[in-house]
This record gives structure tokens, C-alpha cells and sequence, in this order.
């Protein structure tokens, strides 16, 4: 099914302070790539053509020159400014005027991490024509996180955030999908008492009116959340011992491109070059070398 992508990466990063102060946390490093690296990856692999970046007035130009204008991964990168942080669904109302027309949105947090089954193609995949869909992830800490309750038939019972008594222990990750009409949706909404729109009151909005998806991700499957100290050397620990000991390159926009045929190998070869002399060039050249 055809989608089109928004990711925020906005914010103010108060979770990553100092880190924080004079750079936006998506440029920081999970391990051998900048943190926004990882979520284009994932839009890449859904089979998004068209990627609305939400980010500060401030460092819109720093994302232009990392990412240019998506063509050298075949696809279309439009730059949108946050003035002022006030919840996700407010990337509906700001991406609006770069978006298709009756056209499935993915929308995406720019610190999350998906990797494994159940993740990339089959967020595409999964996809049902005006419904929205959560994905959700079994946690140890459940009140941490947005919740959702299902029944053995995989029918949503409930959904709250951060419960002090959860009802489950499955997350709702930073990746969501919604039919064309979320952008009317989100604008219905009203502020909470922290003054944001939540993403949980839009996704009760779907909720009742029977059109709310659960899919619950395999094992096997890694979620991680690279906004916090924490989470920032859990997730470049892990990135570093998947190439390590396996030789794969790990949320890679270049070489998902490459893979889904976005781009041919000649492609890939330019954009590698692009990275002077570091490891992460001789592993991309060594995917095409690889394939001949």
C-alpha cells in the first residue's frame, strides 16, 4: 500500500542534557551513524516515497546538508519548522501542506530504534486502509510508556498513558500508521493539563470509532529508545555488537535503499563516497562488492 512518512525531530532534548545544548539529540551518535540514520531507515523500508522532516527553525540547514533532498536514496525529503513543541499530532497540522492527498501516513519519532521482524517492510505491510495502527512491544517497565491492553483476539481493551497500575506490559513504540484524515483528527483535539496534544487521545479518537489496529511485535524483534543517557549507550552498544559479530550494517538508509531498489549499486557507490574514509564507507563499498 502507498505511504507517505512524517518524522519529528524537534523537541528541546531536555532528557540528553548537556548533549543537548548546542546540538539537536538526532545528529548525536548511535555508534557509527547519527541518530536520525536509524528511523529514515525504518520509513525506507515501510516503502516510503515521500518523508516530511519535522525539526527547530534552528537546525533545519544542519538536517539539509546531512540529508540533502532524499534523492541519493530515491526518495523525496521535504523540511518542515516546529516553532514550538506541542505534542505529536501536531506534526499533522505542520507537514500538511507537503502531504498527498488520501494518502496513508507513517509517522515516526526520530529516537526510536525498530530492528528485526516485524519491523521495516512490515510496518507497510501491515497496513489497513482507513485504520490506524499502533505498534506495540512487551517491557519490563511498562508505566514508563504509553499501554495498550489486548484480548486473545487481539481486539484493543484499553489504552492509557504512563499507568501508575498497567493493565499490560505491552508499549506503544514511537511508529504509528493512519489514514489520511488524522490530520482533521489531530486538529479536534485539545490541549492536556501539561499543554500538549497527546498522541494517546488521537489514538482513542481511532479507538472508538472501531478503526485502532494493535500489532504486537515479534521476539526477535528490538526496540529501543535513544532519547535518554541510557537509552543513547544501550542503543550504540547494541548497534555495535550486531556489525560486530555479524557483519551487517544496522539502520542504514543507504543500504536500505540499495536493498528495497531504490537505488542501484552505482548509487550506492557515490553515496559512499561521500563519507571520506571511515568504516561505514567500507561497508557499504563491501555490500556491492558482495553482490557481484
Amino acid at each position: 500500500m502507498k505511504s507517505q512518512g512524517i518524522l519529528l525531530a524537534g523537541g528541546l532534548g531536555t532528557r540528553l542534557g548537556p548533549l543537548t545544548k548546542s546540538v539537536n539529540k538526532h545528529f548525536l551518535p548511535i555508534f557509527d551513524k547519527p541518530m536520525i540514520f536509524y528511523s529514515i531507515s525504518t520509513m525506507l523500508l515501510a516503502g516510503v516515497k515521500s518523508l516530511t522532516l519535522i525539526t527547530n527553525a534552528e537546525h533545519v540547514e544542519s538536517f539539509r546538508n546531512l540529508l540533502g533532498d532524499g534523492s541519493q536514496w530515491g526518495i523525496e525529503i521535504n523540511f518542515a519548522i516546529q516553532n514550538s513543541p506541542e505534542g505529536i499530532p501536531q506534526a499533522f497540522s505542520i507537514a500538511e501542506p507537503y502531504l498527498e492527498e488520501n494518502t496513508h501516513i507513517i509517522l515516526g519519532l526520530g529516537d526510536n530504534i525498530l530492528y528485526g521482524l516485524g519491523t521495516g517492510r512490515s510496518l507497510s505491510a501491515n497496513v489497513i486502509p482507513e485504520k490506524a495502527s499502533i505498534y506495540c512491544f512487551s517491557v519490563s517497565n511498562p508505566t514508563d510508556f504509553g499501554v495498550v491492553e489486548i484480548n486473545t483476539r487481539g481486539m484493543i481493551m484499553s489504552l492509557e498513558e504512563k499507568p501508575s497500575l498497567p493493565k499490560s506490559n505491552l508499549a506503544i513504540t514511537g511508529f504509528y500508521s493512519f489514514p489520511y484524515d488524522a490530520i482533521e483528527e489531530s486538529k479536534k483535539l485539545v490541549k492536556s493539563a501539561r499543554g500538549e496534544f497527546e498522541i494517546i487521545d488521537l489514538l482513542k479518537v481511532y479507538e472508538s470509532q472501531e478503526r485502532l489496529h494493535a500489532n504486537v511485535l515479534p521476539r526477535g524483534t528490538a526496540w529501543l529508545d535513544a532519547g535518554s543517557q541510557e537509552g543513547l549507550l544501550e542503543s550504540s552498544e547494541f548497534v555495535h555488537a550486531l556489525q560486530k559479530r555479524q557483519g551487517l550494517l544496522v539502520g542504514s538508509p543507504d543500504e536500505a535503499a540499495w536493498q528495497i531498489g531504490n537505488i542501484d549499486s552505482e548509487q550506492l557507490a557515490r553515496n559512499a563516497t561521500k563519507y571520506g574514509k571511515s568504516e561505514y564507507r567500507t561497508a557499504l563499498l563491501a555490500l556491492i562488492e558482495g553482490a557481484n
